[in-house]
């Protein structure tokens, strides 16, 4: 089996993923890679120099051979079809940078939207308490009060909190604690989290012999952080994917977290301006002014996020 490092010693790869903006989608673009070439027992120089081949052929079928293929991954991996789906795109992205473009459309398949879950506060608490791993811990409750996507929280980097915390005793210089948002789609890149997600935070912290500016702080993947928490959504019950429902998984915090900072209607003298809301979320902000004429502080976004502390506490 091709581990996906292995792939970046091609320089066709290599091209193609300097297309590819994010880390994460270039790590996803690997992932999917070495699973069509482990399906098919050939690396991407064989490919092209396939598909080079078969295009000067006066042939149909051999022209088309390479669409062929990826019609048989289709119709043959016993994955999810969404996941082929994305593998077919990933591959058809491959050649069109490579200059020899499949004519292959992606194949279509039935998206059933399903609302995610809201986590109760109870059911956050439990999910916690499910586990004696304090990485997955700090994981589940940091994101459950910063509402950060997934992709972002476990990328976070030392030099992403360094700023908010003692360096010897980790804990938090104020609270709400600011926490840089890596890859950032706002220009302010700033959420934050509270006190019962920076008590987790720093036990997990603790437990690092040494610190650097980037060092990983979770360290793992995204497939495994949305595998720490749908296990332990499992374990304790809560929306284990029956009843037409998907199993628990990381946007459920996401969803948590916006729902409550948008809920200004049980806020009657402070609200939250739904533009702020968006920078908090790391979404681009919404209406006429956008970012334009409001790019506030950070201490002014620590400031409307306390506003929401009392219902964003897991505690």
């Amino acid at each position: 089996m091709t581990k996906e490092p292995d792939l970046l010693k091609f320089e066709c790869v290599k091209r193609w993923l300097m297309e590819v903006r994010s880390d994460e989608s270039k790590k996803q673009y690997l992932r999917d890679m070495r699973v069509f070439t482990d399906h098919v027992g050939m690396d991407p120089d064989q490919l092209l120099a396939e598909r080079v081949k078969d295009l000067r052929s006066d042939e149909v079928a051999i022209r088309l051979r390479a669409d062929d293929r990826l019609r048989c991954f289709f119709n043959e991996n016993t994955s999810a079809q969404s996941s082929k789906v994305h593998v077919i795109a990933v591959l058809k992205s491959f050649y069109k940078a490579s200059g020899v473009p499949l004519s292959l459309k992606t194949p279509k398949f039935e998206h059933v939207k399903i609302n995610d879950y809201i986590p109760t506060r109870e059911e956050i608490q439990r999910l916690v308490q499910a586990t004696d791993n304090v990485r997955d811990q700090a994981l589940c409750i940091g994101q459950a009060e910063n509402g950060m996507r997934i992709g972002g929280w476990i990328r976070i980097e030392w030099r992403h909190i360094a700023d908010e915390l003692n360096p010897t005793t980790f804990m938090p210089k104020k609270i709400p604690m600011a926490v840089k948002i890596p890859d950032a789609l706002t220009r302010t890149g700033v959420t934050f989290i509270l006190d019962d997600a920076a008590h987790y935070l720093r036990l997990w912290l603790a437990t690092f012999k040494k610190l650097e500016p980037n060092t990983r702080i979770f360290n793992i993947d995204e497939d495994q952080a949305e595998c720490i928490i749908r296990e332990l959504g499992i374990k304790i019950g809560i929306n284990p994917g029956n009843k037409g429902r998907q199993p628990f998984h990381s946007h459920c915090f996401r969803k948590r977290v916006q729902t409550i900072l948008e809920d200004n209607t049980k806020r009657k003298t402070e609200t939250i301006p739904l533009n702020w809301v968006d920078m908090l979320l790391d979404h681009l902000p919404r209406g006429a002014q956008g970012e334009a004429y409001s790019l506030p502080s950070i201490e002014q976004l620590r400031e409307a996020y306390a506003i929401a502390a009392p219902q964003l506490r897991v505690f």
